[in-house]
């Protein structure tokens, strides 16, 4: 099944509880959502095209690029997304750089112990890095930050000579986060599977499984999810 049909089964769901007027409301926030949403998605095929929508490949390329970094600040990724911005701390911070949260030495070296785990133990069920902290509740309002960071973790294993990952989200925007976080995601695995590769050589691309906890669209982009199904028709 494609990425693109994965996506659209999950959507549907939203648009029914849109047609249906089943809302959740958080606060100020009014949404529709849908809890528990996983998809068994290839990693090869990162640019999702969806009826008018697809992966905002500038975009995704400059997060890329700021992920790698490893800089908490967003003052160069902010030209780009004015979300940073409203999320940020006085300071112009964020918790949500995804590289610094598995690649930095202050994050405890997690894409790395990853990897050392299938080094140790090709069949190893520890090969995870973890997104998230215990802390998260007090450091997403640290200096006026609003940013608790989406994902949870990502999760490798080499089964039958392919690596699969799991990945698990706390909350997932359907109409703008999917799309580039399922991209981040995928790189993620291409870049495990060069350098598990280093090691066994023979292991191929297998399947990522993507499960959100909460999967949702925002009212403000209700008419972005009635047009992907108008198109659809």
């Amino acid at each position: 099944m494609k990425n693109s049909d994965q996506l659209l089964s999950a959507l549907s769901v939203l648009k029914s509880n849109l047609d249906n007027n089943t809302f959740v409301i958080d606060g100020s926030t009014k949404m529709v959502e849908s809890l528990n949403v996983s998809m068994v998605l290839d990693p090869t095929d990162k640019i999702v095209k969806l009826n008018g929508r697809q992966t905002p490949l500038k975009y995704v390329e400059q997060e890329l690029k700021w992920y790698d970094s490893q800089d908490l600040s967003v003052d160069e990724i902010g030209k780009h997304a004015e979300l940073w911005l409203k999320i940020c701390s006085i300071d112009n911070k964020v918790n949500s750089n995804y590289g610094y949260l598995i690649y930095s030495n202050d994050n405890h070296n997690q894409y790395k112990n990853a990897l050392l785990q299938l080094m140790r133990s090709k069949h190893s069920r520890r090969a995870i890095m973890i997104y998230n902290r215990p802390s998260m509740h007090t450091d997403s309002m640290k200096l006026g930050m609003s940013d608790f960071i989406c994902t949870l973790a990502q999760h490798f294993f080499i089964r039958d000579n392919k690596l699969h990952s799991i990945v698990n989200m706390r909350s997932n925007d359907a109409i703008y986060g999917f799309f580039n976080d399922f991209y981040w995601f995928a790189t993620v695995q291409e870049r495990f599977l060069q350098d598990v590769n280093k090691y066994y050589k023979e292991v191929k691309m297998g399947s990522l499984y993507y499960n959100a906890n909460s999967f949702h669209v925002y009212e403000r982009h209700f008419n972005m999810l009635n047009l992907i199904f108008e198109k659809n028709d």
